[in-house]
């Protein structure tokens, strides 16, 4: 696991083209363009940009200032680990409009097994930059599930623009993902790329 949470990166990308590699080859056994049909792509658009806007949102306030200070604001005081929980999902979403049960089950399944490491090592190394701070933070705020309780937003921030944006910029994908699945889709509506695997 700790091979991972270092190059956590280069693995999601992995996991990612071999996703489109399993969607490019296969096809779901539901009728296009029904109710279900619309409803699970449209559910699954709504997460993704849910999950885009938040990671942006949690990106103001860690550009920057990630080891530097231990940031209470904003998506930072409703939950410790706001960018993995948007990107878990981003996860759901991609998996949602996919339009694939397999693809979805498989990203979920991927995302709780490996990625829960990673929150472990970076609150280690929370803990041994901020100690008794950081304690504090662990028990008014928790890891996995929203608490609005102590939700607290201040009126300024200062941000730092170049970091802000590249991190903005890497929040996208999974808008880019989606784009790439809708023209994966209409290449099989359009028997340019055959469905040689059916999937429930």
């Amino acid at each position: 696991m700790q091979f991972f949470v270092k190059n956590r990166i280069w693995y999601t990308r992995i996991i990612a083209a071999t996703t489109l590699i399993l969607l490019l080859f296969s096809s779901h056994s539901w009728q296009e363009y029904t109710f279900f049909d619309m409803f699970i792509q449209w559910l699954g658009f709504i997460f993704i940009v849910s999950a885009t806007l938040g990671r942006i949102w949690c990106f103001i306030y860690i550009s920057g200032y990630k080891d530097d200070r231990l940031i209470q604001y904003g998506p930072y005081s409703l939950v410790r680990n706001p960018l993995y929980v948007f990107s878990f999902i981003g996860t759901i979403g991609l998996g949602l409009a996919s339009e694939n049960l397999l693809a979805l089950v498989l990203m979920v399944i991927l995302f709780c097994v490996l990625y829960p490491s990673v929150v472990d090592d970076e609150e280690s190394n929370l803990k041994a930059l901020h100690g008794n701070a950081f304690e504090t933070y662990i028990q008014r705020t928790p890891r996995w599930i929203p608490n609005f309780k102590h939700y607290n937003e201040i009126e300024e921030y200062p941000v730092k623009p170049r970091i802000f944006i590249k991190a903005m910029l890497e929040s996208m994908w999974f808008l880019l993902f989606f784009m790439i699945l809708q023209v994966i889709e209409n290449l099989h509506h359009m028997d340019i790329l055959p469905g040689l695997i059916l999937i429930p």
